[in-house]
C-alpha cells in the first residue's frame, strides 16, 4: 500500500504545481499540513531560499480541492487494506509530499522523538500481548516497523 500512496503524492504534486503555477505562487514557501480524521497530506518547501511565506487565504481553492480528493482516495485504499502507520512520499520537487494514514501515532518529528514513540509503542505491545490480544499488538508492530523504515530515509 505504501507504493501506491507514493504514487499518489506524487500525483497530488503534479497536479497543485500546476495549479499554483497558474496563479504564479508555485515559488512561494507554502507550508500545510491538511488532517482528516487518520489521513493526513503534508505539502511542505524542501528549500528554505525561499523567503516569503504564501499565506493560507491566498492559496487557491482548487489547491484544497486537490487535498481533499487525497483524502478520499486514501481513505478507498484504507478501506481496501486495512493499514495504519502507513506512509507515502514524493520528494522529487521543490516541495515534499507525504500522504499518511495513521490514526494512532504522528510519523514526523527528529530521530529520537521517533524512537521515544516506538519505545512507548513496545510497551503497549507488552500490554497486548500479556492480554492475549495478539491482533492489537501486531498492528502495533506494523506501525514501529514502519516508524523504523521512516528513521533509516531520515539517517
Amino acid at each position: 500500500m505504501e507504493n501506491q500512496l507514493d504514487e499518489l503524492a506524487k500525483y497530488i504534486g503534479k497536479e497543485i504545481k500546476k495549479i499554483l503555477m497558474e496563479k504564479d505562487i508555485y515559488n512561494n514557501n507554502i507550508d500545510i499540513d491538511f488532517k482528516i480524521g487518520k489521513y493526513s497530506v503534508l505539502y511542505e518547501r524542501t528549500s528554505q531560499s525561499v523567503k516569503k511565506l504564501e499565506p493560507f487565504v491566498n492559496l487557491p481553492i482548487e489547491f484544497f480541492d486537490i487535498l481533499k480528493n487525497c483524502v478520499l482516495e486514501m481513505e478507498t485504499l484504507w478501506k481496501e487494506h486495512e493499514e495504519e502507520g502507513v506512509f507515502g512520499q514524493d520528494r522529487t520537487s521543490e516541495y515534499d509530499i507525504e500522504c499518511i494514514i495513521d490514526d494512532t501515532i504522528d510519523l514526523n518529528g527528529t530521530v529520537t522523538e521517533l524512537r521515544t514513540r516506538i519505545e512507548t509503542l513496545q510497551t503497549s505491545i507488552q500490554m497486548y500481548v500479556r492480554n492475549e490480544e495478539y491482533e492489537e499488538a501486531g498492528k502495533l508492530q506494523k506501525i514501529i516497523e514502519n516508524i523504523q523504515k521512516r528513521i533509516i530515509n531520515e539517517a
